[in-house]
């Protein structure tokens, strides 16, 4: 890698990327006023779209090149702050550990403390022995002080960290049982998190002890009521004297688990739109209470998951509800005060935190559910659970004012009969599509894996409920959790996708099946268990055209016998789907070409818009990024080092070559030379992309859209290819790339765009703005909806926005 210290590399980023902040906040501010006045949380991002389009001629710069601007700068804050969240992850649990350990030794200390003197009466006088019975005689009789069996054991709380300036208010309404508040005190005191909070205490009439031992807290904020105003009037008031911008609703009968505030507050910072977070619910013996609440037609609620595993997957995304309960529930501060705070006729309890969900709803707010918010929840130890008496028979007189304040709404709720409970739980504009590819998506391994991932927020994004299925049964925990966490519903394999379509699959409205082994296993049980779904055979890219161009290279029996394989495979996929996806325009030539019947769409990668790093002068060395269990990779890397790499040295001697990417073999590791750094996998390559001169992808066969050059002009890095490596990306030669098809026209073109600032810089604008132009996410968007729209899945434009086309 190029000589820079990693303090430096890291200063650069932060200094670097609050300045950009900062030029970015006062950029927004003027927009942002407009912005509050006519827009709402719903129609945020169509108006952003809307914004950033030029008008006309007089449009075209400074507006399109300041959202830009923006979009770039935020993207790199964004990355820092993913940096110090993980960071600061680490910190925390390090903490933690180091506070168990810390009490471990203090009990065990203890405990040798009170052995010590009993250890050297029996050293120095054993039982038994004429000292023994001399210090019995001098002592008197030993009594041992016991605990009288009526003594209670009460739990100490620590001093709770209050926040001067909290960003989260925790409303806890109380009412005697003060064993049971201070157990919830203690696990918040004991958890580390990153938010600023304070702790509002609010002491509902209490008649146990409850009100001395709130008075010698520390850290908590304690609100006394003179009378009774039962569990809804005890929230009013704490919200009352409330500063957070985020308010959480939290009963004493909880005990709150690692990371669960972050967790409820990263859910509603990540979108404006989100006005409610709920949390994970779970039993004091690890049996889940609820994943979010469902409300049906008649006004009858359900908990999602109830006695279920907890690591169920139907329980671990991100997702939109009809409601969380109110034992722990996140809240905007400013939505519950617009609100005037919880309806007070569900007074005194039951409904409120439904009737909450619902208004928010009304106010154009998501109600979400966030699994990583784990809470233990002791149910009924407040209030019981006998509906027909106390506190708990308001549960059913409150639904029938639920029902009378909401019938509306309830009209277009689920029939409690007639609709499958998993169906009900998810609430979702556009109906459920299923995804299937040949492994969960590793967007930091490989293009095929960042085009999914992207394509599955595009999907989301437009209201659908998305579920993922990996062909190979394997679920890595952590990109797993990253698709679950941007609400993506994720399978175990196969034989869950086979489950799932017995039991939802006539509710399925489309499904996209990526790659041909994959269409091919799965497409005869999407036929038969989903039949009114719409089926896509995504290519990625096609396979008959890269086993043929490799046989053409390779001279391989092997290459040619897969290709006429795949050819006959992918012909008969795309007239068995109702649609084919190809990545470049030139593939869906070749397709119809074949059949000019087919119905073929273009999809191509999707790159966002990143930061351009550097100057020229501060640059040095060649790069190339591919994974190496792809053959196209392997052959380019060896071709770049062995013959072209030579080349470059005779003009421009002691050019590094970086050689980056994923599970790279004995054969590319034998690259590694002088002037040759086998770098393998690098988790987050933009260091790589902002620190070397040139991208040289020298790609003598393949098909499709080459990610790795995508990526590299996205990040203002020139690219050096081969009409191959560029292909469909309507790159201009000479303007946006340069192009080589040979040995010594690639060295050359590597030599002319290292050497020359001018031709440098040329290169990286252009190249950068081509890709903003034909394939940021907003761009391919557009597309997939306009698909959609073709496939009766989206209804048409309407006032500037799609309609969405409700399943029938």
């Amino acid at each position: 890698m190029p000589a820079v210290l990693e303090e430096d590399l890291t200063r650069r980023a932060v200094n670097g990327a609050n300045g950009r902040a900062d030029q970015a906040k006062q950029t927004e501010k003027p927009a942002a006023a407009n912005d509050d006045a006519t827009v709402g949380p719903e129609g945020m991002a169509d108006e952003v779209t809307r914004r950033s389009l030029p008008n006309g001629p007089e449009d075209s710069g400074s507006l399109a090149q300041r959202y830009h601007k923006v979009l770039r700068t935020l993207r790199t804050t964004q990355r820092a702050e993913e940096r110090y969240r993980r960071r600061y992850e680490q910190l925390a649990e390090d903490i933690r550990r180091a506070t168990r350990l810390a009490l471990e030794w203090q009990a065990r200390y203890a405990e040798l403390e009170g052995a010590i003197p009993i250890r050297i009466v029996q050293r120095l006088a054993p039982p038994g022995t004429w000292r023994r019975g001399a210090l019995r005689t001098a002592a008197g009789p030993i009594k041992r002080r016991r605990v009288p069996a009526s003594t209670e054991l009460r739990p100490t709380v620590p001093v709770i960290p209050m926040a001067l300036e909290p960003e989260v208010s925790i409303v806890i309404p109380v009412h005697d049982h003060w064993e049971i508040t201070a157990g919830c005190l203690c696990s918040i005191a004991e958890e580390v998190v990153a938010v600023g909070f304070e702790v509002i205490v609010v002491d509902d009439a209490s008649t146990d002890e409850t009100r001395d031992r709130l008075e010698e807290l520390v850290g908590v904020n304690c609100v006394r009521l003179d009378e009774n105003r039962g569990f809804l009037g005890a929230v009013n008031a704490g919200l009352e004297v409330a500063r957070g911008r985020y308010v959480v609703l939290l009963n004493n009968d909880t005990r709150v688990k690692p990371g669960w505030l972050d967790a409820l507050v990263r859910t509603a910072e990540a979108d404006e739109s989100v006005g409610v977070v709920g949390a994970k619910l779970v039993y004091p013996d690890g049996r889940l209470q609820e994943a979010g609440g469902i409300i049906f037609r008649d006004g009858s609620g359900h908990n999602f998951g109830r006695d279920q595993d907890v690591e169920d997957p139907r329980y671990n995304f991100v997702r939109d509800v009809d409601y969380c309960s109110g034992a722990c529930l996140l809240v905007r501060r400013d939505l519950i005060r617009t609100l005037g705070g919880l309806d007070d006729r569900f007074s005194p309890a039951y409904y409120e935190d439904t009737d909450l969900c619902f208004a928010a709803r009304k106010h154009g707010y998501r109600v979400v559910y966030q699994p990583d918010a784990v809470v233990c929840h002791l149910e009924g130890a407040s209030h019981g659970t006998d509906v027909s008496s106390g506190v708990k028979q308001y549960q059913l007189v409150n639904q029938k004012k639920f029902v009378d304040k909401w019938h509306r709404e309830l009209g277009t709720q689920a029939e409690i009969e007639a609709t499958p409970v998993r169906l009900a739980a998810w609430r979702t504009d556009a109906g459920r599509v299923v995804v299937v590819d040949h492994q969960i998506p590793m967007p930091d391994h490989d293009s095929g894996s960042r085009r999914m991932s992207e394509m599955l927020m595009i999907l989301t994004e437009l209201g659908f409920g998305v579920t993922f299925v990996p062909q190979n049964g394997i679920t890595i925990p952590d990109y797993r959790d990253q698709l679950q966490d941007r609400g993506i519903e994720v399978l175990g394999g196969p034989g869950d996708l086979d489950r799932y379509l017995q039991e939802l699959g006539h509710h399925v409205r489309l499904g996209i099946l990526s790659r041909p082994t994959v269409a091919w296993e799965i497409l005869p049980m999407f036929r038969s268990l989903a039949p009114s779904a719409r089926l896509v055979y995504d290519t990625v890219d096609l396979h008959y055209i890269r086993e043929s161009r490799r046989a053409g290279v390779e001279e391989d029996p092997e290459a040619d016998s897969s290709a006429r394989f795949h050819h006959d495979m992918e012909l008969a996929l795309t007239r068995l789907c109702d649609e084919t996806w190809v990545v470049t325009e030139k593939e869906r030539s070749i397709l119809l070409e074949e059949d000019p019947h087919l119905r073929v769409a273009v999809v191509p990668n999707i790159h966002q818009e990143e930061p351009s790093g550097p100057s020229f002068d501060h640059r040095e060395g060649l790069l190339f990024v591919g994974s190496y269990p792809h053959s196209p990779n392997r052959d380019a890397a060896a071709w770049l080092a062995g013959e072209i790499l030579p080349l470059v040295h005779e003009k421009v001697p002691g050019v590094p070559l970086y050689l980056a990417g994923s599970h790279p073999n004995d054969e590319i590791r034998a690259l590694e030379a002088e002037h040759v750094r086998v770098l393998g996998w690098v988790p987050d390559l933009e260091d790589l992309y902002h620190h070397t001169r040139l991208f040289v992808a020298p790609l003598r066969f393949g098909a499709g859209m080459k990610g790795k050059v995508g990526e590299s002009l996205a990040y203002g890095l020139p690219v050096v290819t081969t009409s191959l490596g560029g292909e469909g990306m309507s790159l201009e030669e000479g303007q946006e790339v340069l192009i080589g098809d040979d040995a010594r026209g690639l060295a050359d073109a590597i030599v002319e765009a290292y050497t020359d600032p001018d031709l440098w810089n040329m290169l990286a604008t252009n190249g950068q703005q081509a890709i903003e132009r034909q394939f940021s996410p907003l761009v391919v968007r557009a597309r997939i909806r306009e698909l959609l729209r073709d496939l009766g899945l989206i209804g048409r434009q309407a006032g500037g926005r799609h309609e969405v086309a409700k399943p029938a």
